[in-house]
């Protein structure tokens, strides 16, 4: 599903939907940030914030992952907000732009740590998270 968002951020870039873009982008980058936390054997945080600090704790703060990174999702995630809940805020072509760039390193990395392409969240009433892969040939990396 991660891939699917940022797939439709980059429709939204295309078109020249700005707002969307980093919405739709980083609503992908979220959900394969959930993905490693999860793959790491990890419950998850009950926040947007939360589930930064957490990736950085596990991937940041170990030095997988260069500390940019943190600072970029952060940014992101700031920028998702205005464009969902500021109508006067200008989204502007460089913010796409900056979130998709974002989106496809993200990507990268889940792909560089195995996970396969095509991962689903099932969100249970009982909050728990399980991730179930699509084992067919079109599902591998």
């Amino acid at each position: 599903m991660g891939e699917e968002f940022i797939n439709y951020g980059k429709g939204a870039y295309d078109r020249g939907e700005y707002r969307n873009a980093a919405d739709d982008t980083y609503n992908g980058i979220e959900l394969l940030i959930k993905t490693l936390i999860l793959l790491k054997g990890e419950g998850l945080a009950h926040s947007h914030g939360g589930i930064i600090q957490q990736f950085g704790k596990l991937y940041v703060v170990s030095g997988g992952i260069a500390k940019e990174f943190g600072k970029m999702i952060n940014k992101a995630l700031i920028l998702r907000g205005k464009a969902r809940y500021d109508p006067k805020a200008d989204i502007t072509e460089a913010d796409a732009k900056a979130a998709l760039d974002l989106g496809e390193a993200i990507l990268r990395i889940c792909r560089k740590e195995g996970v396969p392409r095509w991962v689903i969240f099932t969100v249970k009433k009982s909050s728990l998270i399980q991730i179930t892969y699509h084992l067919t040939l079109r599902s591998f990396i």
